[in-house]
């Protein structure tokens, strides 16, 4: 299944801003399945910082493959991972594309982040999917590509 591109950015200090911007944000998500939903609700979480949400999705021997830079097992690895992006604030991420089938799913969009040393970077990304099983299921591997983007 695939979507028109979603942009998912960080609330402002403007509550009107955010209701319209939650508006769009559930227009766009009305027409997706329900994995598809959650895999949008779990990218949020990561853009977010939500380590907690973002640990009760896996399954305790979660492998995490970084493709060309690490290689993760066990959902505390996991979790330390995540804790070292701590300081990072996600100043813009847009969804372009859900697919899902099966126990499988992908992921892709570009995200915009500004490390705590306050360098901004901008990165495209694809992650795909495995599930444990077909409703309710949790994630029992997750493979990321990412590749730097050049600010225009």
């Amino acid at each position: 299944m695939s979507q028109q591109p979603l942009s998912i950015a960080v609330k402002t200090p403007f509550p009107f801003l955010n209701t319209l911007l939650s508006l769009r944000y559930q227009k766009k998500t009305s027409s997706m399945t329900a994995r598809a939903k959650f895999l949008n609700r779990f990218n949020n979480a990561f853009a977010k910082g939500d380590t907690h949400y973002i640990a009760e999705q896996l399954t305790d021997d979660i492998v995490w493959e970084m493709v060309g830079e690490f290689n993760i097992q066990g959902k505390e690895a996991f979790q330390d991972s995540l804790r070292e992006m701590e300081g990072v604030e996600t100043l813009d991420m847009q969804i372009l594309n859900t697919i899902t089938h099966g126990r499988t799913a992908a992921v892709n969009g570009t995200m915009k982040i500004k490390e705590a040393s306050g360098e901004v970077k901008s990165f495209g990304f694809c992650d795909v999917y495995e599930f444990n099983g077909f409703k309710n299921a949790k994630i029992k591997k997750m493979t990321s590509y990412v590749s730097p983007l050049k600010e225009h």
